[in-house]
Order: C-alpha cells, then structure tokens, then sequence
C-alpha cells in the first residue's frame, strides 16, 4: 500500500514507498487510452450516440467507453529509474469516479461539467453515462464543427497510509471536551469542522511530547499534529449522525475509514499537480460532506486520553487524469467507421431505417455468468412484429441493427427480453439459464443492464502481490440478514477479478453482502469485508495484514533451576528476543504475523542453570531450537 508522503525524483517522477517492504515503490498513471473491444482488437471500446428529434434539436443520448490507464515511455523505460530502485509498479486502484467536461474554444465561455458518478467497472475501467438534451446539442457543436473539446474525466482513488509522526498527544478529558463543545456544541458537523475545531484549541489543552527526541512543535509543525490528532480522535470522541431519508445517496463512497472529507483546499502534490481531495464525489456529497459527526458525552470517556500519533490511518490519494474524445473523433477519416463509434440517430420518418443499438454494462465472469442472449422484438414492414436475437459474453459491448417499418400507421414499438446463461452453482453440473419477459424499450438503444437481466452483481478483484503470500483466495459472499451463504469464489494469480452474479435480486444498493476471505488452508484465518453491488471492492497486500499482534504467554511450571530464560525468534529472522522467567510469573511476546494466512509459527530455546542434589549451580546449559505453534507456552 502506498506510504504517504510521496517522494519527487531527480528525473520529476512522483513515487510511493510501499508502507512495509521497502524493495517496492509505486508510481500514478501519467495518461488515458481507449481500450480496445475483444472481438477486434483494432476497435476502440468507444460508443458516443446522439439522438435527434424533429426540427434538428438534439434529444439525449448515450456515452460509453472503455479506458485504460498508462504511463509515458519515460516513465516505462528502465532508464528513466536510474535514480528509483527498483523498478516502480502501478498500485491497485480502490475508488473511480468519471465526468463529462465540455470545453468551449469560444471566449468567456467557461468549462460545463456533469456530475460526477462511480465507474460501472473498476477492472476493465468502464464509463457509462445517458447523455441530456442539453450534453447532446453541446456535444455535436463542439464535435463536428470543432466548437471546443469532448473530455472524460477520471478521478482515481488509491488506499494509502498517513505519514507516521513520531509525537504523543495528552489531554484531560474535562478541558479538551468543553473546548470542543465550546465550538461544536450538540449539533452535527462534518469532518472538516471537527478537525477545525482542533485547529482552534488552546495550546495548553493538549500536551505534545516528542519520541524522536525533539523539542516543543512550532506553529507549522502543532497544525499538522492537531490535524492529524483530529482523525485519530474521531473514532473514540465522535458517533456519526443517522442519515434522513431524504438525504443524497452516498453508497458509491467508500466507508469513512477510507476517505476523509477534508477542507476544499485540502489535497496532495503530485509532482507539479496539485490533486484536490474532493476529487470523485459527486456534487451533492460535496455539499453535504457525507459524514456528520456528533460530539459524545464527556460521561463516556476517562479522565485522560492519549493518541500515538505514529500509529498510520488509512486515506485516499486522489488523482485526476482526461481523455479527449475530439481526439478520437478526429483521428477517424472513414465515415463510416465514425458513424459507428459516433451514431447520429435522426428523426423517424416512413422512407428511412431506424437503427436500434444494444450497449451491454453487464460484467461476464465464467464463475457466474457466462454469457446473455437480447431478443428484440420490433415492428415489420406489415406491421407484423418481428424479432432479431443477439448475444454477448464480455468480447464485445456494442451490437447494431437497422429495420424498416410503416411510421405513418403503426407506432415505433420495441421490447427486448434477456435470457442468461449461468456457471452451474459450486461449478458442477448443467449450467443454468435466467429468462426474464419481454418489456418496453425507450427510444431506439437498448440498455444491456442490471435492471433488464433483474440480477446485481458483487464485483471483487486482489491485487497481483496478494497472491505472493497465498496461491488462492476463497470468497464466501453472505448477505446481511441470511442464515446461508449467497455463493462463493476463488480469486488466483491467473484470475484475479470475480463479478459474482445474484439472479433475480431486486435491493439495489440497499442491500449489504459481507464476503469472507480465506486461502483454502482450514485455518480459521479470514476477514471481512462490507460492499453493496455498487461498491466493487479491492483486495490488498494490507488487507491480509493483522492489525494485532497474536500474543504467546510463557509460563514457568515448578523446577529446580537456578536460572531460566527464553530466546525466542520467527522461523525466518535472526533478530531474537530473550525472556528471563520465573516461577508463577508469565511473560508475554508479541508474534507479528505477516499476513493473516500465515500460521502463529516461531522456535525457542532455554538457557538454564540447573542444580545438583546439594542445590549448587552448575554451569550455563543452552539448548537446541525448537519450533511451537503454541500460544500458551509452559516450560
């Protein structure tokens, strides 16, 4: 995970250190490309429709495109890391969020944005968005008669931990709680007001005490403290608000613990970019600055309070990057390999097609779902419905068809109907197939989405290092409230990605699934994780951390030695540590494991100085190594 803060090469690349093995650094994509369709790799995965309605006024649309993220050849050469070793990798991506940015060439006029709306896939990175009226008219000017630039805008979220500051805060409960009441009072407030209210505390209220040796903080240097102690007070002096009913839906944000909503100006540098820390959320999040905080009764806490200032706190590196759509657009000179990626469909008339356009979102795992076939019903040249089947299972995204039919006396009707073909439960047996009825379509696209195949989807992917501490990962999904498991993965090297697919499951966002992870090895070693199907989630290196110690007591029985110690060490670490034991008195170590699959395994050995009958001491005697598993350890 990255270890904030970044560090600036001699060569202007902007890197992370890894927070625990220093051998691994990470660096930040420099730009965007479009990916390219399955089915044909000389395709862009790019569908930008604009709809035209009577009279040449633009009526919506839709834009989807698939991007990928990437780095110059600089950065990529293994020259440009002559000063960097070793060769820096590209960290897991946590959070993404995408916009619409218009920009006018025309002067004085400024920038139109969309608000901003969560990826529908994280793995492949993949935007989707219905155009308005209003986006579609801004669109074709800026397209076609070169009026300004078409951008996505992407803001990527990557986990990271805060800097450690080597400083202990001390306060008094009863001072350091009535000045903050003094400010906050008993309503609500966001994060960035609790952590003014920190900023604001006089100077005698916290104590600050260096353990690198240092005199008092100056003034710059008792900011960041305060700012930090803030955070870590959050979780012990604060208790979040209950939302209203009324209140935006946030279920696309990650859980507090990950994302800090800090001050507007608030942000990081990247290299020579500053990077706001409100990038990816959406506008209504940023108003409401999602999470609000009530102070708790001063009855609830001790007389005084400490905070180790370098215990880490997970947080979100934020970094926007764009790509231009005009670029694309006017790359192509085939018109009618523009007229595919850039379809303008016109107003009906009897004498001319209408082109009906099916664009799939639906995420294709051969664990769950494998593949769907649309059938779309339409009318004929009579009158006659007819029908046209298509299928798709994840190589390509976008199918087209043209028809013809009577508008003077029969109405444009189409209806579409998906059946889905599903891995059979647990992997054996038939697959099984999900039909759904036939319903109405909209205008002339037909959405390939959750709503039309009635399932939602909980999407999990590991990040690549994971799988150098375990060849597998097993995943039992369960929803909140079900006495049974929904289903069950296994994420490998080779697979890393799951969208496990849940037919005929209509709560949304609403509902909450927790997924269980394991490596397969029948120790009771797993964590959990808490998603909705609009939360894809990302496994890390961190993640299979204990954020614990796992703690082995030595006991000393009855003996007749004169002298009893312990030396103790991991299985693969030199560095050992040495007890001095006596009787009735256990001691205690403190066993980091490296990941959570990792079994509770260390040696020991006894220095002893025995005695003879007579109870004189004999000489030193120290013994062989031993290897226990045993967190109770009596001797």
């Amino acid at each position: 995970m990255l270890q904030l803060p970044p560090t600036l090469t001699e060569n202007g690349l902007t890197t992370f250190h890894d927070h625990r093995d220093g051998a691994i650094t990470y660096y930040l994509p420099s730009h965007l490309t479009v990916s390219e369709t399955a089915a044909d790799p000389a395709q862009p995965d790019f569908f930008l429709l604009r709809h035209h309605a009577d009279y040449d006024t633009t009526s919506g649309g839709l834009l989807r495109v698939g991007l990928e993220t990437a780095a110059n050849e600089e950065i990529t050469a293994s020259s440009a890391f002559v000063p960097v070793r070793p060769h820096p990798i590209s960290p897991p991506l946590h959070t993404a969020h995408f916009r619409l940015r218009l920009r006018s060439w025309l002067e004085g006029d400024a920038d139109e944005t969309s608000d901003w709306q969560p990826l529908a896939s994280l793995n492949p990175l993949v935007a989707s968005k219905p155009l308005t009226p209003h986006e579609s008219q801004l669109l074709q000017a800026m397209l076609e008669d070169g009026a300004g630039v078409v951008e996505i805008e992407l803001s990527l979220g990557y986990r990271a931990l805060t800097e450690p500051l080597p400083w202990l805060a001390t306060a008094q409960t009863t001072p350091l709680w009535e000045a903050l009441h003094a400010t906050l009072g008993s309503e609500p407030h966001p994060v960035a007001e609790v952590v003014a209210a920190f900023l604001s505390l006089p100077t005698a209220v916290i104590s600050w005490e260096s353990l690198a040796g240092e005199a008092a903080p100056s003034i710059e240097l008792r900011e960041t403290l305060l700012t930090e102690l803030a955070h870590h007070a959050l979780e012990d002096w604060f208790e979040e608000e209950e939302w209203d009913a009324d209140f935006p839906d946030t279920t696309d944000l990650p859980d507090r613990i990950d994302t800090d909503v800090i001050p507007a100006n608030a942000g990081i540098q990247l290299g020579g970019v500053w990077i706001p820390a409100f990038a990816g959320m959406t506008n209504p999040q940023i108003k409401n600055q999602v999470h609000q905080l009530n102070l708790r009764p001063i009855s609830s806490f001790s007389p005084t309070y400490s905070w180790d200032l370098r215990l880490p706190r997970l947080t979100t590196v934020t970094h926007t990057l764009t790509w231009s759509a005009s670029e694309l657009y006017q790359s192509l000179t085939d018109p009618a390999q523009r007229q595919k990626l850039f379809p303008v469909v016109g107003a009906l008339s009897p004498f001319a097609p209408a082109a009906v356009h099916l664009v799939n979102s639906l995420p294709f795992d051969p664990a769950f779902l494998r593949q769907v076939q649309v059938d779309v019903r339409y009318p004929g040249l009579t009158g006659v419905p007819q029908y046209r089947s298509f299928t798709f299972d994840g190589r390509q995204s976008v199918q087209s068809f043209t028809f013809t039919y009577p508008a003077l006396t029969t109405p444009l009707e189409l209806a579409a109907r998906l059946t889905a073909t599903l891995a059979p439960k647990g992997g054996v047996g038939w697959s099984a197939v999900w039909r759904r009825d036939f319903v109405p379509v909209t205008g002339l696209v037909v959405a390939i989405d959750r709503e039309l195949a009635g399932m939602e989807f909980v999407q999990v992917a590991a990040e690549g290092m994971v799988f150098t501490h375990t060849p597998q990962l097993n995943l039992t999904l369960w929803q909140e409230g079900e006495l049974e498991p929904v289903a069950k993965a296994a994420l490998t090297a080779v697979s890393p990605t799951t969208a496990i697919a849940l037919p005929g499951h209509d709560g949304g966002t609403d509902a909450k699934f927790h997924v269980y992870v394991g490596d397969g090895s029948g120790r009771d070693a797993k964590f959990c994780v808490s998603t909705t199907p609009a939360k894809p989630v990302t496994l890390t290196t961190y993640d299979l951390e204990p954020k614990q110690p796992d703690i082995i007591t030595i006991q000393r029985g009855a003996d007749n030695h004169a002298f009893l110690g312990i030396e103790l060490a991991k299985l693969d670490d030199d560095n050992t540590v040495f007890y001095t034991l006596e009787p009735n008195q256990p001691r205690t170590w403190s066993f980091f494991r490296r990941t959570l699959f990792q079994p509770v395994r260390y040696r020991y050995r006894l220095h002893t100085v025995p005695t003879d009958s007579d109870g004189n001491t004999l000489p030193l005697v120290v013994g062989e190594w031993v290897e226990s598993e045993e967190l109770v350890l009596n001797l």
